[in-house]
């Protein structure tokens, strides 16, 4: 039964072999009775309620009667002694058999739904994977926390990741996740979630060029002669050795690149008229639809992740939850217009997200409900 309690496991993360999920029904079809069946999924109904999207549980419906008559084809005679044993089992075996029909479809987002709900949510940690110019993919060690990058690329503590020689690599964290990289020249980089960094293994040009998406924090080696460049999609940045923060996610709708010590100078990619600003330390240039800026700013407030805290200063909640989005990979679902409703406060990114719940409403003006992998804000 432990091997059958294992696969389960593995069927409800997305592991199982085809092989080991025909095992698995065969395992189902040949009970006597439903009980050792639902032990295995006890946990996952004492605490959480399966959401499928009605969409999904049309398609489930519509192919159930012929998953129900595969199950029972074996064991026709066999009956349940009462109404109610007979309608947990059923229910049990329809949640079976949607998890089924979409794990043999491929079509997954009824089974993620339910497969996540049995998964607490915690903050996030070192998660990150390389990809290679050959479209090769190395999943990084949760249990290391940085990559450099020399003639091989090694963890921190010299162990080897991959000793194939290659002249570009991506390091990308995803929802969830967080890494750092110390490039050839010994400038070191740190990965916010949903974030990643594409750099050469050799910086032997006239510039040291990076590209960014989401969001990372540099501390650049200086080297008078070979200016570092960070490019994103909406800006460029050139440095010659300084410690500074570039927020670019898409889904905030602007590039923030926050000065904390040298000189930079950022400038536009906007084809119809180049925009520019050199950066001072304590400075904020923000570039949006409408223009370039620079404004003044506490940096802390810029860097507050890469200190492991969420840094809130009259924030509006849309802001704060695509932050608690990102790090705590969950879908945030708003009720009603919440743009009025302003956040100041500091929280540990690694608190429990109940906790986090509870601060942010300390506002008073809004409520915050936890469903499976959603948070639903509305205003209270």
């Amino acid at each position: 039964m432990s091997d059958i309690n294992e696969i389960y496991q593995r069927f409800l993360n997305r592991e199982c072999t085809p092989a080991e999920v025909d095992l698995l029904m065969e395992h189902f079809r040949q009970q006597e009775n439903a009980t050792d069946i639902l032990n295995l999924i006890q946990t996952q109904l004492d605490h959480e309620e399966a959401v499928i999207d009605e969409q999904d549980r049309v398609s489930a419906a519509h192919n159930w009667s012929r998953i129900e008559s595969h199950i029972h084809s074996k064991s026709r005679v066999r009956k349940l002694k009462n109404f109610w044993w007979s309608a947990v089992a059923c229910l049990f075996l329809l949640a079976i058999g949607v998890m089924f029909y979409f794990y043999k479809t491929n079509s997954f987002s009824a089974v993620d739904n339910v497969a996540k709900l049995t998964e607490p949510i915690k903050p996030g940690s070192n998660r990150a994977t390389l990809t290679f110019a050959d479209g090769s993919t190395v999943a990084l060690s949760p249990t290391q926390g940085g990559v450099v990058v020399g003639e091989t690329m090694t963890y921190d503590d010299g162990s080897t990741i991959s000793s194939k020689k290659v002249t570009y690599a991506t390091l990308a964290t995803p929802r969830g996740g967080q890494y750092r990289v110390t490039l050839p020249d010994g400038t070191k980089v740190w990965l916010n979630a949903a974030s990643s960094l594409q750099y050469p293994t050799l910086f032997d040009g006239d510039e040291r060029k990076v590209r960014l998406t989401g969001e990372a924090y540099f501390e650049v080696a200086h080297k008078e002669d070979q200016p570092f460049v960070v490019e994103t999609a909406q800006q460029s940045l050139k440095v010659l050795g300084t410690v500074f923060n570039i927020n670019a996610y898409e889904e905030e709708g602007k590039t923030s690149t926050t000065l904390l010590e040298g000189k930079v100078a950022v400038r536009s990619n906007d084809l119809q008229g180049t925009k520019s600003a050199t950066l001072a330390p304590g400075q904020q240039s923000i570039l949006e639809e409408t223009g370039l800026r620079v404004v003044p700013v506490d940096v802390q407030d810029a860097i507050a992740w890469r200190e492991g805290k969420f840094l809130f200063s009259h924030s509006d909640i849309y802001s704060v939850m695509r932050q608690i989005a990102r790090w705590y990979d969950v879908e945030i679902i708003y009720e009603g217009d919440l743009s009025a409703v302003l956040f100041t406060g500091s929280m540990s990114r690694f608190a429990d997200i109940h906790t986090v719940v509870q601060n942010l409403e300390l506002t008073r003006e809004i409520e915050l409900n936890i469903q499976g992998r959603r948070v639903v804000v509305k205003k209270r």
